[in-house]
């Protein structure tokens, strides 16, 4: 769903999300569609949610820059709970970084603004991926 006309400061909600009922702890990697060596786009996403099995409430917000001269993902924040990160992995591609301790009955929705120069990213262009690597 998208809010807004798709231009700057227009959002969708729920470009991605994820449940699991197993146990443990897991990183979650939300690959992005931009790769550090080709693209400059800016990055804004929210990440919300539950993790029951740590009674916790999921929120974290993270803002970048995935910018090709730098071969990286530049002027990064992140604020909120379960350590969130942005980050280059080993394939170039840039991904947002969560860690939950433990990860029985979690569910996370992805909301993505278009901020700058970035695209609005839409349903299905995010892929969630679960880990025990803290980077991918």
């Amino acid at each position: 769903m998208v809010l807004g006309d798709g231009g700057r400061g227009s959002t969708v909600i729920n470009a991605a999300n994820f449940f699991t009922t197993e146990h443990g702890s897991c990183y979650l990697h939300f690959k992005l569609p931009l790769k550090a060596d080709e693209d400059h786009e800016m990055i804004h996403l929210r990440v919300r949610g539950y993790a029951y099995g740590e009674a916790k409430i999921v929120d974290a917000t993270l803002v970048g820059y995935c910018y090709k001269p730098s071969d990286n993902v530049i002027n990064v924040e992140t604020q909120g709970s379960h350590q969130p990160a942005l980050y280059k992995g080993s394939d170039q591609m840039i991904y947002a970084r969560l860690f939950f301790p433990n990860n029985y009955f979690l569910t996370v929705t992805i909301d993505t603004t278009r901020v700058g120069n970035g695209r609005l990213f839409k349903r299905g262009d995010i892929e969630i991926i679960k880990s025990s690597s803290s980077t991918l």
